[in-house]
Formats: C-alpha cells, structure tokens, sequence
C-alpha cells in the first residue's frame, strides 16, 4: 500500500515519526489510492507533537512553497513539486468551508482519532492510512459503499449533497437509501438553496470532467432532489417528450444523459485541456435546454422548433449559478445555438456558409462545435453509424482554413491609414465591415483585392 504514495508523503510521515509523532494520510487521496486511482494533493493528519515542532519538520523538507498562516495551530500548506500536501495537528484550528473541520484531541492516540473520522462527510472521506506501513483504518467501512459518516452532522455543510452527486459519478456507485434521505432533507433547507456559485461550481467540473459516466450524478442529483432547487433548467427536461423516430430512448432528460456520456468519451478520445474539455461537456449537457419551452404535438409528432436559440436565456441562467467565467459562457452559448448546424446543413452549405459560421461561433471554433452535435447524435438509442455530416463540415472548413478559427480580416485600419490615406473615424467602420463580409462571401481573396474594395466602400456616400 505504501508504495501507493509518492515519496515526499512518505518522507513526511518518516521526519514526522523521527520526531516522535505520527502521521496519517486522510482523505479524497485515500479513496484514491483505494481505488487504484492517482492523486496530487494529499491531506496528513499528525499527532503527539506540538505546532512548533511540525512546523521545524516541514520546513527542514524544503518545499518549493510552504503557507505558515495556519502554523501556530498546527496547520501548514507545502508544494513539493508536483504535489501539494496539507499537514495540520488533529488538534488544529478547522479550516473554514471544507471539509476538513477536526476536533480538539486532549490525548495522543497512537492511531486516527474515530471522532475526527466522524466529522467527515462521506464513509469514504473517512479513511485513514499509515503511509509508512500501509495499515487502513476504516472506522465506518468506507471501503463498502458511499453514505454519510454521521447523520448528525451531515447537514452541517450542504454542499455535500452535490458531493454526493459527484462521487456517485466519479466512483460509479449508488447512494445508499439512509443517505439519500439525508440529503433529501438537506435540499429542503434555505442554506442549500443558498449555496454561492463558486462553491458549485467545482462540484459540477468534478463531476463533469473526472467522471467516466457523469450521467450517474445527474440522476443522483435529480434522486435526491438537488436539481429542482438549483437547476430548474436540469429538471424541466424530466418529461419532456421527442419524437421517438428520432429518440427511442425516451424523454428529453434520458437523452441528456445519454449525451454527456458519450460527451466524455469525446473528450478523453480528443485530448483536450480542461478549459476545451468543460466547454464541451458543458455544451452538451446545455445542448437542448430550449425544448421544454418550445416542444409542441404537431401533425402526429412532437416537435421542438427554435430549440437551439431558446436554449440560450436558460443555458446563460445555468452556467451563471455554477460560477463559469463570463468569458466561457459565449463559448458554450456559441454550440448550444448551432449544434444542429452539421446535421442541417449536411453536404449543403456553400462556402460563405461556413466562413460566416466560423466567424458566428467565435472564441468556439468548427472543429469543437462538430464534438458536441457528435454527442447529440451518439446519445440516442440508435445504432451508431458515424457522424459523416461532422467530418464533412470540418474537411470543408479545413480546406477554406476556418476549422480552428475564424476568416482573418484581410486588411486593418492601419492599412487604411497606410495605404489609402484616409483618416481615422466613423467610416472606418463601415469600410472594414464591408470588407469583411466581401471576404466572408469569397468576393475579395487577397491584400490587394481587400483594399480595392475598401477604396470603392470609401467612395461611396455614408448612408
């Protein structure tokens, strides 16, 4: 089990036995190792020396980074390369808003204090282990199944509902039945429905992004009723109907599930970064957020006309309560809008087509919006035959140089200055925009053609 560990957690817990205390590792990193799953940031608890006498070991480690605001109660923060390591006394002061609350211990015990265990969320976060010999301790069978430690104390921190949800995806387990009921509960509460977004947020991207099925916390989630609280935009697509030519699988709902799935199999086959990786997931789990709103029976079969744009007022709404950077959110709001685009359009769109939804779908690009319609076409119950529609947009756009951005302006206001002799000011506007739609529709393909139409543009009234 020790070898689990990369050396400097080790190395902790040696310099801290040399000077007669005990260190054990507690926490997510515990789980992980459990589980065969790697770690970087690893939490220690220690007993039987002072904070004086932590702090000295931690130091003589030589971190690359140590944060000693916490030192005189016994809690440090230190970067060994890679790793990030919290150290703290059983007895330390509670790190407020985490997870990582400890007790006063007024004895030293020779092994991991069962109250300090207790105080943890999930049976699974209250692990210990001896990094130095490897022995477990498991006071509350964490090992077995996911449910929470104490039901006491479960409710101290809501945002362990949405732990929940996350570690059902991440760790593919169900929530046990007393669990699910404790969080049933705690949704009911005023500080559940009051959870800020930057508290959220790392929720949902843990769910997102290190889960291989994150349709198992969606449907945790909606289980113990997280998503009717937080997320009416998640709830509102349970019962909505489609058209089951299209979607054998059934409601709205199942198809988003279905789609995020695939989504993550996507991500990982494309080896994207996180950023990339979480706009495509996102996008995707947003894709058909305008249906509830604008499915109708018409004609024998429900249809969603105009979903793609009105899913946008509840994508924005979404993405704001999970605190996504403003500057993501075009992004994503940029694939909601035009994921039916490849499908649509498939072996039809003309060139200035493509070039002008290269530029509509800035800072998102041709080769990330075919992903998301990708996944939309996979979660469905329907033999999976490829997506030609995807690879022929992409080849089309690679081959007029707009598969990973957009048309390049072919000239800029200095070349008017420069070039033209015109002086800055309102009509620099209008020129460059035209200009760019000529370019856009293939009229003017060079420097030189650009700045012919420009001169003509300029000598044209000011309507």
């Amino acid at each position: 089990m020790a070898s689990r560990f990369p050396a400097v957690v080790v190395r902790i817990a040696q310099a801290v036995a040399d000077a007669g205390g005990t260190a054990f590792l507690v926490g997510g990193a515990v789980r992980d190792s459990l589980f065969g799953a790697p770690s970087v940031d690893f939490d220690l608890e220690v007993y039987r020396i002072p904070p004086p006498t932590l702090n000295r070991v931690m130091k003589a480690l030589d971190p690359s980074w140590m944060d000693t605001v916490g030192a005189s109660f016994g809690v440090l923060k230190a970067q060994f390369g890679e790793h990030l390591v919290d150290v703290s006394l059983a007895g330390g002061d509670p790190n407020p808003g985490t997870e990582q609350g400890r007790v006063q211990v007024t004895e030293n015990p020779p092994m991991p204090s069962r109250e300090a265990a207790r105080r943890r969320d999930f049976t699974i976060n209250a692990m210990a282990i001896d990094p130095l010999s490897g022995q477990v301790f498991d006071y509350f069978e964490g090992q077995q199944d996911l449910q929470a430690t104490d039901a006491q104390r479960f409710g101290d921190d809501p945002l362990r509902v949405l732990r929940a949800a996350q570690f059902a995806a991440r760790l593919e387990f169900s929530i046990e039945p007393r669990t699910i009921e404790l969080c049933r509960a705690v949704t009911l509460t005023p500080e559940f429905a009051a959870l800020p977004a930057d508290r959220i947020g790392p929720e949902w991207r843990k769910l997102l992004l290190m889960s291989r099925r994150p349709s198992m916390g969606m449907r945790a989630g909606l289980q113990v009723g997280a998503w009717s609280v937080l997320h009416p935009e998640l709830q509102s697509l349970v019962g909505c109907q489609q058209d089951m030519g299209w979607h054998p699988e059934g409601d709205v709902w199942t198809h988003t599930n279905m789609v995020i799935d695939a989504a993550a199999e996507i991500v990982h086959r494309e080896q994207m970064t996180n950023a990339d990786e979480i706009s495509i997931m996102l996008g995707a789990l947003c894709h058909d957020f305008g249906k509830p709103g604008t499915t109708e029976f018409i004609d024998g079969r429900w249809r969603s006309r105009g979903h793609e744009a009105a899913g946008l007022v509840p994508t924005r709404s979404f993405l704001s309560r999970i605190g996504l950077a403003k500057g993501m959110h075009v992004k994503i709001e940029r694939l909601v809008a035009d994921h039916l685009f490849p499908s649509i359009h498939a072996g039809t769109a003309t060139d200035t087509a493509v070039r002008r939804l290269a530029k509509r779908l800035q800072p998102a690009t041709i080769k990330e919006l075919v992903l998301v319609p990708e996944a939309d076409q996979r979660g469905r119950a329907l033999p999976w035959k490829g997506f030609p529609a995807g690879e022929a947009l992409v080849a089309q756009a690679s081959r007029l140089s707009v598969q990973a951005n957009a048309p390049k302006p072919l000239i800029s206001g200095q070349d008017l200055i420069d070039n033209l002799g015109l002086v800055p000011g309102k009509p620099f506007g209008r020129i460059l925009s035209g200009v760019e739609e000529a370019q856009i529709a293939g009229a003017v393909t060079t420097f030189e053609e650009g700045l012919a139409m420009a001169r003509l543009i300029a000598t044209q009234p000011d309507l």
